[in-house]
């Protein structure tokens, strides 16, 4: 059994919370590895991520869903979250488009993955499909013009995927015709449920699905 790792507080000391919660899970060789690290612009970043973690949420209820999903295929009883509405965009007079306040339904399209294994430095939904015909070119052009589109991105690719709107005009449709949000981000786990660094200074993150 691991011991607790106390520290001393100073500017680059985390805080007590995080350091309990991290001792709580197991996780005290994090404390001993952020104390090794000099005090420099790098740690106090990895510290604002270490404390930015809600560690009770991560351990007592993603990692034993996450676990339960694993286990069986059988999603029949299976609660989703609460649905949890975005703004609808504000009609753009100039373009006349999504004037119709009665709308219930909108598009999603679910961009947050990168090309990696198409062999494509870019967000996905900007792969080259047919005569650099990109898949949004496909898309988009299928929603009707007074339907909003949401483009769910990454932390990765969130400012290509819409400087690549900029450049594409909106489609015609202007600005107000998407709204672009970011899919959240969770500490990565490993098979041992320890939290994973990406470097010396930052914690290994992965998107928490399409669901979330």
């Amino acid at each position: 059994m691991n011991s607790t790792v106390p520290i001393e507080y100073d500017d680059y000391s985390l805080s007590s919370e995080t350091t309990d919660s991290l001792n709580r899970y197991d996780q005290n060789f994090l404390v001993e590895h952020y104390n090794s690290l000099p005090n420099d612009d790098n740690k106090k970043a990895f510290k604002a991520s270490l404390e930015g973690v809600d560690y009770d949420d991560l351990f007592q209820n993603k990692l034993p869903s996450a676990l339960n999903n694993d286990k069986s295929s059988d999603k029949s009883g299976f609660d989703p979250d609460t649905i949890r509405p975005f703004p609808m965009p504000v009609p753009d007079t100039n373009t006349n488009t999504n004037t119709n306040t009665n709308l219930k339904v909108a598009a999603c399209i679910m961009a947050g993955g990168a090309g990696t294994r198409l062999g494509f430095p870019g967000p996905k939904g900007t792969f080259p499909v047919i005569r650099n015909k990109t898949l949004f070119d496909f898309l988009i052009p299928r929603c009707p013009s007074d339907l909003p589109v949401y483009i769910m991105t990454s932390p990765d690719n969130d400012e290509e995927t819409q400087e690549f709107f900029r450049k594409r005009n909106y489609y015609g449709r202007g600005p107000s015709g998407f709204v672009f949000f970011k899919q959240s981000m969770l500490p990565t786990l490993s098979p041992t449920h320890k939290l994973l660094l990406s470097t010396p200074h930052s914690l290994l993150l992965s998107s928490s699905g399409n669901g979330s």
